[in-house]
């Protein structure tokens, strides 16, 4: 054993293929492994005596998290700085996500200006001044410029949801 300093030892099965290697240094208290391959299981990567990231036999990384469920899955905080590209989808399974807020209130809490092709929602609660279409709304009131509607007709519901005013084509 050493008492301080590096060392990298290899193993090699009774089949004769390349299994593991390991990068550890060791001092007099502790013994630290920075890189391990352990046979064709998983590559581990590690810091001040843990394992901090993995990449296990299906390519999958892992970092904070030993048994990695996707290509790269992160246990703890993670901070991108220089924008974040997503395609097939975003989902965000507990939370809430704020776009130009730090502390968001709601599901999807936006402060700024939105622009869509195609809103759909239950409820909107509006702060400040929003337009959709042709419909101006704020807190105080809403107005209704050439407003098309599938049906022909536009509909007013409460927060309950029952309808309170229909306007007929």
């Amino acid at each position: 054993a050493v008492t301080e300093g590096a060392a990298l030892s290899f193993s090699r099965p009774s089949d004769g293929v390349f299994d593991s290697f390991i990068l550890e240094y060791e001092t007099a208290a502790n013994v630290f492994s920075v890189l391990a391959m352990y046979g064709r299981e998983h590559l581990a990567f590690g810091s001040n005596g843990a394992e901090r990231m993995r990449i296990d036999s299906s390519g999958n990384v892992g970092i904070g998290t030993t048994s990695p469920g996707a290509t790269l899955d992160v246990e703890g905080s993670a901070n991108i700085s220089q924008g974040l590209n997503v395609s097939g989808g975003l989902i965000v399974s507990t939370g809430n996500v704020g776009i130009g807020t730090t502390l968001p209130t709601s599901a999807l809490d936006v402060v700024g200006t939105i622009n869509a092709t195609a809103v759909r929602t239950g409820m909107l609660n509006v702060t400040g001044t929003s337009y959709l279409g042709g419909v101006t709304l704020n807190a105080d009131n809403i107005t209704v410029n050439n407003v098309v509607s599938k049906d022909g007709n536009l509909s007013f519901f409460n927060s309950s949801g029952s309808e309170k005013m229909r306007i007929t084509a």
